[in-house]
């Protein structure tokens, strides 16, 4: 069984836009679950993709929208993460957004590193990695 499974059909909206508005910061999950890991933790200002592959025109909007100055990408720390967080970051850097990448362990989602060490989230939030496109 795969370990990660996405409902069928389009792909629309973002979630915790209540929590985003007026905000200069923005956290980008790869998944609802590591976003409410973050949010756990206490990091507010969070959204979701629906995957590292997928993230819409909505998302795009919420980045551009006036006062978000930083995206953050906590995407899986892997071959795939990466690559779609460096995809992202070039993207988003044209338009004058600052692009940083969560570095949590390895190969672990945010849920996965908070399984292990319940302060994973404020360790690895502190060592971001900037982008340049």
């Amino acid at each position: 069984m795969p370990e990660h499974l996405s409902l069928p059909g389009p792909h629309r909206g973002v979630s915790n836009t209540d929590g985003l508005c007026g905000q200069r910061e923005v956290i980008v999950s790869e998944s609802v679950v590591d976003g409410q890991t973050f949010r756990c933790a206490g990091y507010t200002t969070v959204t979701a993709s629906f995957g590292v592959d997928v993230f819409t025109e909505d998302h795009l909007l919420l980045l551009r929208a006036p006062g978000v100055e930083r995206a953050i990408f906590a995407y899986v720390r892997d071959a795939a993460g990466d690559a779609h967080a460096q995809k992202l970051a070039q993207r988003l850097t044209v338009e004058a957004s600052r692009c940083y990448r969560v570095q949590s362990p390895h190969g672990l989602d945010a849920a996965a590193a908070q399984s292990i060490d319940e302060t994973a989230i404020a360790s690895n939030f502190c060592h971001r990695q900037g982008h340049s496109p």
